[in-house]
C-alpha cells in the first residue's frame, strides 16, 4: 500500500479496469450533462426546452463562471447545448471535439468543467477509492479484486527495495 498521500493520474485506457468512465460512455454522460435549456426562450421551441435535462450542479457552475466573467449565463448553456448536440452520434472523444473547437472559449470551458465533474463524480464509485472511514481502519481500497486484476495490482503490494 502507499505509505503517504498520493495523487494517481489515471489514463482513460487504465481507468477502463477500474469502473472509471471513457470514450462513448463518458461521451454521452458530458452530452446529458451539459443538455441544459436557457434561462430565455432563445427561439426554443416547447419540445427542445422540455427534451433538455442537463445537470443541477453543472447548471450551478456555470451561472457562477457567467458571474465571474461578466458573461450573459445563457451563452454558456448554448455551449453546453451545443456540445450536447455535437458530440454524440459524430465523435466518441471529447478531446477530439474540443480540439476542433479551440477557437471557442465557452464551449472549451463548458467541456471541461463537465469532463471534470464526472471524473469527481466517477471517483467515488472507482475501484481504486478509499473513504476517509477505510484509511483510518487501514481497509484500503474499495475493490480489492479489481485493483488487483489491473494495471494497478502493484499499489496493493508492500514496496521492498532490493540492492
Amino acid at each position: 500500500m502507499l505509505g503517504r498521500k498520493t495523487l494517481l493520474i489515471i489514463g482513460a485506457v487504465a481507468g477502463a479496469d477500474i469502473k472509471m468512465p471513457m470514450g462513448g460512455a463518458l461521451a454521452t454522460t458530458i452530452a446529458k450533462y451539459l443538455n441544459l435549456s436557457p434561462e430565455n426562450n432563445w427561439g426554443w421551441t416547447e419540445e427542445e426546452k422540455n427534451s433538455a435535462t442537463g445537470n443541477s450542479t453543472t447548471r450551478t457552475a456555470m451561472q457562477l463562471l457567467a458571474q465571474a466573467s461578466g458573461t450573459d449565463v445563457n451563452a454558456y448553456f448554448l455551449a453546453g447545448h451545443q456540445i450536447s448536440r455535437g458530440l454524440p452520434g459524430w465523435t466518441n472523444s471529447i478531446d477530439g471535439y474540443l480540439h476542433r473547437h479551440q477557437d471557442q472559449p465557452l464551449v472549451q470551458q463548458c467541456g471541461k468543467l463537465a469532463i471534470a465533474q464526472i471524473i469527481l463524480e466517477s471517483e467515488r464509485d472507482c475501484a481504486l477509492y478509499i473513504d476517509s472511514e477505510a484509511a483510518s481502519n487501514k481497509q484500503g481500497f474499495r475493490d480489492k479484486d479489481a485493483v488487483r486484476q489491473s494495471c494497478f495490482s502493484h499499489f496493493g503490494q508492500s514496496s521492498k527495495r532490493t540492492s
